[in-house]
């Protein structure tokens, strides 16, 4: 998966730089597709976790997902052509959301299995709205605000 994203944000930056738009037919799946696919791939994680009696408690679940529904509203309002400047405010809320669920079971909740899930999330949305990864030092979007 991260292949085909950062395969895909290079061709995102050939075409800005042609000064080329976006062409539907790029097969980039929307914003919607991207949280609905988030929304299933965030609920699964959480009900195996439960099974296995860690603390992903559903309510933790619930405001994690409101906290990307939040993420992908904020995404989907910034105005074309987005800048990579522009996006970094909804990721540096999402975190903060993300960071207070977490802090409230002890830090316990976000580790690398979460990281692996979460992330790849915020990097194809914003290679959704046209921001390329190689714009980002660490081709990671907002990694400055992520402490898991």
């Amino acid at each position: 998966m991260m292949h085909g994203v950062m395969q895909y944000a290079s061709q995102i930056a050939s075409q800005q730089a042609c000064g080329l738009r976006l062409a539907k037919e790029d097969n980039m799946p929307t914003l919607e597709q991207l949280r609905t696919d988030a929304h299933s791939k965030i609920t699964d994680h959480w009900a195996s976790c439960e099974e296995s009696g860690l603390p992903h408690r559903p309510g933790s679940r619930d405001r994690m997902l409101a906290a990307y529904d939040g993420f992908f509203a904020a995404i989907g309002q910034l105005s074309s052509p987005v800048a990579k400047e522009t996006v970094l405010e909804p990721i540096r809320q999402l975190y903060e959301k993300l960071h207070t669920v977490n802090r409230e079971l002890d830090d316990g909740l976000l580790e690398t299995d979460e990281r692996e899930l979460l992330v790849p999330i915020i990097m194809d949305a914003v290679v959704a709205v046209g921001v390329g990864l190689d714009q980002f030092e660490d081709g990671e979007p907002g990694s400055e605000f992520r402490d898991f």
